[in-house]
């Protein structure tokens, strides 16, 4: 299944389409836990942290330490700007 959101990508970040996934769940210690339903790109940064986009094209940034940040860009702004 391709990718039905179109990335707006103005970083020197790469992303690769994970469309395929139906839910992507990260656990962390304690029990915290967050969840995304359709993912659709990924970027891994060399910190280890992860940038995603999902179906409904919010974005999501899971760092090495905390648990999650979400956001909502504006319509036809980019989903990350670095």
């Amino acid at each position: 299944m391709a990718a039905t959101v179109t990335l707006r990508n103005e970083t020197g970040f790469d992303f690769v389409d994970i469309s395929s996934e139906q839910r992507r769940c990260y656990k962390f210690p304690g029990g915290d836990q967050v969840v995304i339903d359709y993912p659709q790109w990924l970027s891994v940064a060399p910190s280890g942290g992860h940038r995603i986009v999902d179906l409904t094209g919010v974005c999501y940034y899971i760092p090495y330490k905390w648990i999650s940040l979400t956001w909502f860009p504006r319509r036809d702004e980019p989903h990350f700007v670095r």
